[in-house]
This record gives C-alpha cells, structure tokens and sequence, in this order.
C-alpha cells in the first residue's frame, strides 16, 4: 500500500498543534524498509514488521472491540484515564476514544506512529489524546492511571531494528505486571507423552507463583486418537482423519481461549494446537510460548512451528540455538527441566509396596530403540521395567510391568524410592546403547534425585 501524503499532512498538522515536539521528531524520520503495510479483509491498512502483523488481518476494528473489552474487564480504569503503551496504527486508541476514555499513548517506536500517520486518518485521535515517546518505564510514572499494554505492538517493535527510545529490551509482561498481580496463562497438554506430566507440573507451578494457571489437559484424548490410529483402513484415508480430529482438538483450545481470555497460551511439546489456531490467537493479542522438551534431532516438527510462537524454550543449546535462528524462530531460551520437590520426594512405602514396585533394578520411561537394545543385557538382574511403547515380541516384554501401560507421577515416586538402583539411560533411536551426542538432561535425572534414590545414569 503506498502511502498518502495528503493524509500525513493532514495529520501532522494537527499534531503540531498539539503536540509539537512530538511532531517535529515524526516529520524528519523515515520509516524502516522492513515496515510493510498490508490491506485487511475489511480493507482496512495493517502494519507489518518482520512479517508480523500488529493488527488482525481480518478486522482490525472487531480485534481492537475485543482488546478493549478484555482489559476492561482485567484492569478498569477508575477515573477514565488509560495509558496505552504501544499504539501500532491505532484501532483500539480509536475504540477508546469512541467510549470516552482520556487515553495517553506511550509509543517505544516513532516509525511505526509515522507509519500511521501516512496511511491513517488519525485525525480524531490526535484530538482526544495526549502522546509520548517512551517506554514501560515512562508509562509507569502515571500514578492515576491504569496501565495497558498493547502487546502484538510491543512484541513487533522489540523485534525491529528500528531505533529505540528506552534502554531496555521491551517485555510486554513486565507492564502487565505493573497492571496487576498476575496472569492469566492457559497451560496447553498434549495427548500423550513424557511433556503430559510435565505439563501438570507447569500449572502448579505457576498457580504456585500467583499466577491465575489453568491447565488445558489433552490426555482425554488419547483413546479416540489411538481408536483412529488402529483403524484398518487406506493409510491416506487414516491421515486425513487423524488430521481432522487434530483440527477439532486446536479448535477446542482456541474456543477455550475466547471464554478464558488468557494473557498467555504456555503449550509444552506435542500439544495439539495447529498453525492456524496459533494464527488467530495472535490476531486477539494472546501471547503464544512453547517448551520443547523434545530432541530436536528426533522430533523435526520445530522448524514449522517455532517461528510462529512468540517465545520458544529449549532444553539443548549450541548447533540447534542456530538452526532455530535460521527458522525465523524469535525469543529462543534455554530452559531445562528439573523436579518439583513437593512432588517428587522421599516417602514412606508400605512392604505390599515395597514388593509391588521394588526390585534390584528398574527403568521409567518409553522403549526407545537403544534402552531395548542395551536392557537385553541386564535379564540375569532382578530388572523391571515400566512405561509404553516396549516391544511385545522382545525378551524384555517378561520384565514389563503392568501390560505396558503408562506410569503416573504418584506411582513413579513409589518406584524411585523403592528400587535399589534406578537406571536413566537418556533416549536414541539409532544408537545400540548410550548415544554419544547427548547434550540434553532429560527430567529423570532431577526426579530420581529429588526422590533421594541411587541412579544409574549415562
């Protein structure tokens, strides 16, 4: 969309009126090769930075009702004042303004407000406002007025390379913050898995923390997805339903989100939540976060989805940290696993317990290629294993407890404690045993630990 300098004239002109040094800094900067303006299905303009968006491409306007209406159910203003930090091309300013609130607008990036200027007719709103260039900390200088954070705006500009106006790095959760107590964050499962527990620990976690968690668990699904999996049908007749039934699963999740209104949508790795549902949580301004407590060697769907999540936590470092780079991913961390002490702890166990799920040796966890290949070797051992995906047809299917089911967390702590030595051998699907390019610290390891018991580990 080219722009229209009749409209920046039009504009710039009441701003110098207005407000003149804000003006005078707006009329001698250039706006970025890499800010983009493209036209929404309601035909309205749409900023773009490093191929985000910071409006819904759909309707801005509807996108900017729904922002409104969810801050003003989390952070009223007492007195009609708002400071809005990040103003982006300024719909939801404009639906402020409609509703009569005195909005102060506190904007990080002076590019993207002069991109506005030139494509919007934003004449109305320099009327009703009062603008500063600044960033969170300027903004939490108002003491009679709330605080709100206009997040795709902020998250695009800390991604820019526009100049800066504050020192630090932007995070729109620290004015959040500021906004109040805590946060709203949806916890996201997936189906099935080492993340499930993982997950669970997450949300308590966080409730821990006093933030407002609440846990989307997906393992309410794993019978009718194994159902469509078993099924004896054409294998490309099988996909399309295991994708429709994943699609109906991402679905649930997003409908979730219109009734929680959540900050953050926290998914850890495998949960069931498709592209395009991440694409229109960004279009309501919901933050996305995924930990990847996958090896990323094993596991390659990282390269479509890491570059759509706002945040990606990692458990390796180095060569992968590049590769995500390469993707387009953007706030990549590294984050390990650990224990959760409260949990996973020394206990008490009774003698049916003792003999229930005591042994000499024991191994958790699923029956990947190398623990089938080097268990074999440990049959002339008391030696128990629990977990799934072990295979019926090996020697090692005696030595599996329980048919092969999964092993929950209270469970798993009884094993722990009551097994004279706990083998950790970490996960490989190609190597005989112990893989010699392990740069990963699985959450066994912790667990074991925090339990007081004696591991074996590689």
């Amino acid at each position: 969309m080219n722009t229209d300098q009749t409209v920046f004239a039009r504009n710039i002109a009441l701003l110098f009126e207005k407000s003149p040094d804000i003006a005078q800094r707006l009329s001698i900067i250039s706006v970025p090769e890499h800010y983009a303006v493209e036209v929404a299905r309601s035909g309205d303009p749409v900023l773009k930075i490093n191929n985000r968006t910071v409006h819904s491409l759909y309707d801005p306007h509807k996108e900017a009702v729904r922002f409104v209406e969810r801050q003003l159910e989390k952070n009223p203003p007492m007195n009609g004042r708002v400071t809005v930090i990040g103003f982006g091309f300024g719909y939801h300013i404009e639906e402020l303004v409609r509703r009569g609130f005195q909005v102060k607008v506190v904007e990080p990036d002076p590019a993207a407000l002069r991109c506005c200027l030139e494509h919007r007719d934003m004449r109305e709103v320099i009327s009703a406002c009062v603008f500063e260039f600044g960033s969170e900390t300027t903004a939490a200088s108002e003491k009679d007025s709330v605080m709100w954070c206009y997040a795709p705006a902020v998250d695009n500009r800390s991604q820019s390379t526009a100049p800066r106006l504050d020192k630090q790095p932007s995070r729109c959760y620290q004015s959040t913050e500021r906004c109040r107590k805590s946060l709203t964050i949806l916890v996201v499962s997936p189906i099935y898995g080492g993340s499930l527990p993982i997950a669970r620990y997450c949300d308590r976690a966080l409730r821990q923390l006093g933030h407002n968690s609440r846990l989307w668990d997906a393992s309410m699904f794993e019978k009718p997805m194994r159902m469509i999996l078993d099924l004896s049908i054409d294998h490309q007749n099988k996909k399309i339903l295991f994708d429709l039934f994943q699609h109906l699963i991402s679905e649930m999740i997003v409908a979730t989100c219109a009734e929680v209104r959540p900050d953050m949508v926290l998914c850890l790795a495998q949960a069931p939540l498709s592209l395009a549902g991440l694409d229109r949580l960004r279009d309501v301004g919901i933050i996305s976060a995924f930990w990847f407590v996958e090896d990323y060697r094993f596991m390659p769907y990282w390269q479509q989805y890491a570059p759509v999540y706002d945040y990606y936590f990692v458990i390796q470092r180095g060569y992968f940290m590049s590769e995500l780079q390469k993707v387009g991913a953007r706030n990549i961390a590294y984050l390990p696993v650990g224990a959760d002490p409260e949990i996973h702890r020394p206990v008490v166990l009774t003698q049916d317990e003792k003999a229930r799920y005591g042994s000499d040796l024991s191994f958790v966890g699923a029956g990947y290629y190398n623990r089938q290949q080097m268990f074999c070797g440990l049959l002339d051992f008391d030696f128990k294993i629990w977990g799934t995906e072990w295979d019926k047809k090996s020697i090692l299917w005696q030595r599996v407890q329980r048919n092969g089911e999964r092993i929950e967390t209270d469970e798993m702590v009884k094993i722990f404690n009551a097994s004279k030595i706990n083998l950790n051998l970490h996960s490989s699907a190609y190597h005989e045993g112990i893989r010699p390019d392990c740069d990963f610290i699985n959450p066994r390891t912790f667990e074991i630990a925090s339990c007081a018991a004696f591991q074996l580990v590689d």
